[in-house]
């Protein structure tokens, strides 16, 4: 062996998680199938250490990275209220996107309206606030997971939504088109 070897060391909050060395020579055939079972079995044991309220709350409340992002920049402001052109301003967004994030999440119930003329928004409930503080310590620490669980939700979603439209497709007796 040349000496050049694979180290995957995943830290969440600070404290190691996992360590792992695998001795594969980079140009041995079987480096990428140890590499992807090895990023398997550490992406599952994240998944565990990520708390189940905050999977949840990922799932339900957050479909975009732009919630994500308003979410996180509301829960750093918590005694102000933001208009969705100074959403936009601070996450460097089109005021449009930023509204529609700052709608879906108001509609969703994370967010409440603070005011009407211009629309502006702040976190609403004691329990919203800490799903989204963990959620922001969890992202501060490592985006990629959270990224990697809001992928992994949008698929769930995507088959879910798939399954109940096959579903749908053998009612009997249901409303006929036509």
């Amino acid at each position: 062996m040349s000496g050049v070897y694979d180290h995957l060391v995943h830290t969440v909050h600070g404290s190691a998680l996992c360590q792992t060395v695998t001795y594969c020579h980079r140009s041995c055939a079987c480096h990428s199938a140890h590499s992807a079972w090895l990023l398997g079995k550490i992406c599952a044991m994240i998944d565990r250490s990520v708390p189940a309220e905050v999977r949840e709350f990922l799932f339900v409340h957050v479909h975009t990275y732009e919630q994500l992002e308003t979410l996180i920049l509301l829960q750093e402001h918590p005694d102000r209220s933001w208009t969705a052109e100074n959403a936009g301003d601070a996450l460097q967004l089109s005021a449009g996107a930023a509204a529609e994030a700052l709608r879906e999440l108001s509609d969703s119930q994370v967010l409440e309206q603070v005011a009407t003329s211009p629309l502006s928004y702040r976190l609403s409930r004691d329990d919203v606030k800490r799903s989204v503080r963990s959620i922001a310590d969890l992202y501060k620490d490592n985006r990629l997971w959270v990224m990697r669980l809001m992928n992994a939700n949008a698929i769930e979603r995507v088959r879910t939504g798939a399954m109940r439209a096959f579903a749908d497709a053998f009612v009997i007796g249901g409303k006929k088109n036509g």
